[in-house]
């Protein structure tokens, strides 16, 4: 195609009287060399750039179904910033891209870097509802990347807290403040130092919305939650005594899913579970129990309405 061919393309859609028309029109006229200046045609007329925000949003929508959110500024939604200026504006005025926040300690070392992504994907996901994953192994250089997702708490819908006990114990600020969560998932990073304390975390237990919960190593963290609302339930348990108490307390539970992890001698005999609403019950192994002791545990369960059981062996897979 001949310049004087595309240009009388470009002209049947050029608005004089539109900015961004104007614009494009000045940046395409700044390149002398007519090959480069085609290139700059053929780019003004395709199809995408007369795609209405909108449609935009809904195809941004699509492309991070998948995604990782770990703060990688070369991965999504970030890259949909460096396409070209009507994209940014876009991306950066679409909330739902910016939903799901991931933090890894482990892989940043303390920076104001961090915290300066961490403050965009809050500010750019505005008041949308956030899934927050953090993951620490420490608690020295966390406490303030905490405190931020901790000031978001009411929009918080899905939460995956792999913390040492320390950044547990500091959540209780968020308590009475979690009007949206919906799933949790608590997996207390148990130091040497911390193998004799015990927690009790409470920062949980007003959460009028929260229905599925999971919770591994309960015999160094107590967590006190709105039982009798759960729907799901799923526990890498070290503390029958404290699982079973629990799970009584879960009247309208309708699937849980157990990991015993057990010594002989740490099982109240006899046992009884009564979950009258459970449809599903999954009793997984992977860690040494007494023999025998699972079908034990299986028979102790009152579930008048249970459609699906599950006895098995799994190795090296978590909840």
């Amino acid at each position: 195609m001949s310049l004087y061919s595309t240009w009388g393309t470009i002209l049947n859609t050029f608005n004089p009287e539109n900015p961004r028309h104007r614009a494009l029109h000045a940046d395409m006229m700044s390149h002398p060399n007519a090959e480069d200046t085609i290139m700059v045609l053929y780019y003004l007329v395709s199809p995408i750039r007369r795609l209405p925000p909108q449609v935009l949003e809904r195809i941004f929508s699509f492309s991070i179904v998948d995604a990782q959110f770990d703060l990688d500024t070369s991965e999504m939604p970030w890259v949909l910033t460096y396409i070209c200026s009507s994209w940014r504006r876009v991306a950066i005025s679409t909330p739902q891209l910016w939903r799901k926040i991931d933090i890894s300690f482990g892989h940043w070392s303390p920076s104001s870097n961090l915290l300066h992504l961490l403050n965009l994907f809050l500010q750019r996901s505005s008041d949308c509802p956030i899934d927050v994953t953090v993951q620490s192994d420490v608690d020295s250089d966390s406490h303030t990347a905490l405190e931020m997702l901790m000031a978001a708490s009411h929009r918080w819908e899905d939460a995956w807290l792999d913390l040492p006990l320390a950044l547990l114990a500091s959540l209780g600020p968020i308590k009475g403040h979690l009007a949206q969560l919906h799933t949790l998932e608590v997996l207390p990073c148990v130091t040497p130092d911390d193998s004799d304390k015990h927690l009790i975390l409470d920062a949980f237990q007003i959460a009028p919305e929260l229905a599925e919960v999971g919770i591994a190593c309960e015999r160094n963290v107590t967590v006190l939650l709105p039982w009798d609302q759960l729907e799901s339930y799923a526990s890498t348990s070290d503390s029958l005594p404290r699982l079973i108490h629990s799970l009584n307390g879960m009247r309208n539970l309708v699937i849980c899913v157990i990991k015993p992890i057990y010594y002989i001698n740490e099982h109240p005999s006899p046992i009884q579970i009564n979950l009258p609403q459970l449809s599903a019950l999954v009793i997984e192994g992977g860690h040494p129990c007494p023999n025998g002791f699972r079908g034990t545990l299986l028979h102790s369960f009152i579930v008048p309405l249970v459609g699906a059981l599950q006895n098995r062996m799994v190795q090296g897979r978590s909840l």
